[in-house]
């Protein structure tokens, strides 16, 4: 992207953070760097890539088949929607049940399963913590 520049900081030493937006009581920086301005003096930061999280998860149908069975897979075009210290994302299931978000912030967020008239299906949410630099992996239980 463009490089951010601020003009005209007074000499002294200056901490540039890195935070989630909107910034939640609990975001921590996701990076923090240092310099000391001197007068007249042009100082730039590097800011390394960000450690991003990302969540795969699937659907399942319980109550359905016979007892010890494994769960039946979802229908396809379930829409989820993941709210997060970046914002709301939306997907929809696949042929399999399966979903994925790519690029989230790290922190606390909230994925919803919206069910409806037109699926049977009723709706569901959980809460999970998404780790920067991994992979999280959720499966979504759904009742007819």
């Amino acid at each position: 992207g463009k490089p951010l520049a601020w003009k005209d900081l007074p000499p002294g030493p200056w901490t540039l953070l890195v935070v989630p937006s909107p910034p939640g009581k609990e975001a921590r920086p996701l990076w923090e760097g240092e310099t000391r301005l001197a007068p007249g003096k042009k100082e730039t930061l590097e800011i390394p890539p960000l450690p991003l999280a990302a969540l795969q998860g699937r659907v399942v149908l319980q109550g359905q088949g016979r007892v010890g069975a494994k769960a039946p897979p979802g229908p396809a075009g379930l829409q989820v929607r993941l709210y997060t210290s970046g914002g709301v994302r939306t997907t929809r299931t696949d042929g399999r049940g399966r979903f994925s978000f790519q690029g989230l912030l790290p922190g606390p967020a909230l994925l919803v399963l919206a069910g409806g008239p037109s699926s049977g299906l009723g709706g569901t949410c959980q809460e999970i913590l998404l780790q920067g630099g991994t992979s999280s992996r959720v499966t979504l239980e759904l009742r007819r």
